[in-house]
């Protein structure tokens, strides 16, 4: 059965007319496309990525408080992602041995956005969309930022899209359906 997600990719952008969007490949993988072009790719069940020739593991360590840590080829951290503390949706974000900082806002739809000295340079939100009972993914972009950005917030947003998309509702509801009519027959 092939999977089809109808989400409906936006991309503002201040300075640059770049089409960004995030397609969800039949092998479960996610691959961003920039004006046409593969730009980078994620598998979530193997924990890795790649941007251009670059192949990337993506970790999450720790139990109760947990840590993201994207590491090269050679298993060197070059980001990590760790809450600010136990209880709350703001995260601490190093790339580069600069300190971003990470938030998750749910007011009215769910969006995740890094920034800088508070400034939001990146941001990943659902949005509504024109199309019936589907959601749209709003990607808005100060100035460009590293592609690894734009994968750390996929990784993380792409459950979130999941779960808000038009055809995941349709074919849990088909399976209810399903398994509600074999519940009666058999």
């Amino acid at each position: 059965m092939i999977f089809s997600l109808a989400i409906f990719v936006e991309s503002i952008l201040y300075k640059m007319q770049e089409l960004k969007k995030w397609l969800r490949n039949n092998d479960g993988t996610s691959e961003l496309i920039i004006n046409g072009v593969s730009a980078a790719e994620i598998n979530r069940r193997g924990g890795s990525a790649k941007v251009g020739q670059n192949n990337y593991t993506i970790k999450s360590q720790g139990f109760f408080v947990q840590t993201i840590v994207i590491s090269n080829d050679n298993k060197e951290p070059i980001s990590i992602l760790k809450p600010k503390n136990w209880y709350t949706a703001s995260y601490l974000f190093e790339y580069e041995g600069k300190s971003y900082q990470m938030t998750m806002r749910n007011n009215p739809l769910a969006e995740f956005v890094i920034k800088k000295d508070d400034v939001g340079v990146l941001a990943y939100g659902l949005g509504k969309s024109n199309v019936k009972n589907t959601m749209s993914l709003r990607i808005e972009e100060n100035v460009e930022q590293p592609l690894i950005f734009h994968v750390l917030l996929w990784y993380l947003f792409e459950p979130v899209a999941f779960e808000n998309s038009g055809d995941l509702i349709m074919i849990i509801s088909m399976l209810f359906i399903e398994f509600f009519i074999l519940g009666f027959l058999f």
